[in-house]
Parts: C-alpha cells; sequence; structure tokens
C-alpha cells in the first residue's frame, strides 16, 4: 500500500468485506502468508482479527508467515477446517 493511504482503514475495510462475502459462500477459515521482514504488514493484519499459526513457508520472495483468522466463530485459529478458497 503507498504510504500516503497506511493508516487509514482501507485494509480492514477491504478485508471485513471479503470476510463478508466469504462467510457468504460458506468459507470458514482465512489463510494468507506474509513476509517475515513486512512487520507493519504482520501488525495490521493482527490488528484485524489475524494470528501467526507459527507454519513458515518459503516462497520467492523469502520466507512468508502464515496467518489465520476464522470466519465462524470470531475465535482466531479453526482446527480441522477443510474448505481453502483461493481469493
Amino acid at each position: 500500500m503507498r504510504p500516503g493511504h497506511r493508516g487509514g482503514g482501507v485494509l480492514q475495510a477491504i478485508l471485513s468485506a471479503t470476510e463478508d462475502w466469504l462467510r457468504g459462500i460458506g468459507v470458514p477459515q482465512v489463510r494468507l502468508h506474509v513476509n517475515e521482514h513486512n512487520l507493519r504488514a504482520q501488525g495490521a493484519y493482527r490488528k484485524c482479527g489475524y494470528v501467526d499459526t507459527g507454519v513458515r513457508v518459503e516462497m520467492v520472495d523469502g520466507v512468508n508467515h502464515e496467518m489465520v483468522h476464522d470466519l465462524r466463530s470470531g475465535t482466531d485459529r479453526a482446527p480441522g477446517a477443510t474448505r481453502t478458497t483461493w481469493v
């Protein structure tokens, strides 16, 4: 995100709309990957209810942290969630 748009609620609005849509089609959980050096993004996702699962994934841009948000109950971890949707 461009520096001038950071902190203005854009991420929260995008995530809220996306999560509402995903709930509507029955997706129980959202997982995403954030570069280990992108601490600002990790913090922003935490503010939106995402938690770090401890899983690390090697990607082209380096090591990424897996973060997850449970859409069913408001809790952050949902062991046993089986449906994955890529958006």
